[in-house]
């Protein structure tokens, strides 16, 4: 008998929910290997960020490119002796696309909600699936830090502080970043003027054909000149209803990561903010509508890359 390892495999994916004439129904497969019906998941491959992989994985098993709402708890169990580690969330559908069938899902369907509990072989997808249907459906707001920029002191123009690049690690995060804000359906990209937030949120913007829209009063100079016309301004971009993403700096972050506790009365805000991000690092806020104009935040996240 093999023994037992520390070993850990982690895989992603979703609860994929939608409404059909007021009823709602869950995305379920068949996989012909373990001869089961389960939610869409995969293991991610090397490096792969969990986002990432809930996402493909998602799409790969499904055809559909979906949009990722609020966190669910992960699930943990033996694979051979070894501990795997499945994330998911709640999800909704970004673009319906045809369903393929291959060698490791044979089938697809939608299920009421009654229907799919009695239908799904594991009681641990069972389980994921009550979860996901109490919980709203959700718009993401990401709040992020600029990734890896160019050292300030070897920046040789210091009073152009606004044009200081990205570093060549930087431009890596960013590329990849474009993957990450997709699987949010991110659609209304805001940052900071200064050349090093612009950089990185650019290629996704330019990717998916969104207009990137700047906002001086979240750079490092403007900011601290106007701090009530900056949080006003905050206010006003958080409460659109599309995905949004904005981008800014470290030394700004506090006070907005602060104003946006408040605004959305998250509970224990100043602990879920504390820890500063890093180069690369972001927090999505998950919010849901409860009038026009008017949201609250149900869960939040940190990530980075």
């Amino acid at each position: 008998m093999r023994r037992p390892t520390k070993h850990k495999i982690h895989a992603a994916g979703v609860a994929l929910l939608r409404e059909v004439d007021g009823q709602t129904q869950v995305c379920v497969i068949h996989r012909p290997r373990h001869k089961d019906w389960s939610l869409p998941k995969g293991k991610l491959d090397t490096g792969e960020p969990i986002i990432v992989g809930g996402f493909r994985e998602s799409w790969e098993e499904t055809g559909i490119t979906v949009r990722l709402g609020v966190p669910l708890k992960a699930q943990e169990y033996k694979v051979n002796g070894d501990t795997k580690i499945v994330h998911y969330w709640r999800a909704t559908i970004g673009q319906e696309g045809k369903f393929e069938p291959n060698g490791e899902v044979d089938k697809m369907e939608w299920f009421p909600i009654d229907k799919a509990l009695k239908k799904l072989t594991h009681r641990r997808d069972i389980q994921t699936v009550k979860e996901a249907v109490k919980e709203p459906e959700t718009t993401a707001l990401v709040i992020l830090r600029h990734t890896k920029a160019m050292r300030r002191a070897m920046w040789s123009n210091k009073s152009r502080d606004m044009d200081r690049p990205l570093a060549v690690a930087g431009r890596q995060q960013a590329i990849a970043l474009t993957e990450i804000l997709n699987a949010y359906g991110i659609s209304r990209v805001y940052t900071s003027p200064a050349n090093r937030c612009v950089s990185t949120v650019a290629p996704y913007a330019q990717d998916f054909n969104h207009q990137l829209r700047l906002e001086p009063l979240f750079s490092e100079v403007d900011f601290p000149l106007d701090k009530e016309a900056a949080l006003a301004r905050l206010a006003k971009i958080t409460t659109k209803k599309a995905p949004t993403v904005l981008c800014t700096h470290r030394p700004v972050l506090p006070d907005l990561l602060k104003a946006l506790a408040e605004q959305f009365k998250i509970k224990g805000g100043a602990k879920v903010f504390a820890k500063p991000l890093k180069p690369g690092e972001f927090y999505v806020l998950h919010r849901q509508r409860i009038a026009k104009g008017e949201y609250q935040v149900v869960a939040v996240e940190r990530h980075g890359v």
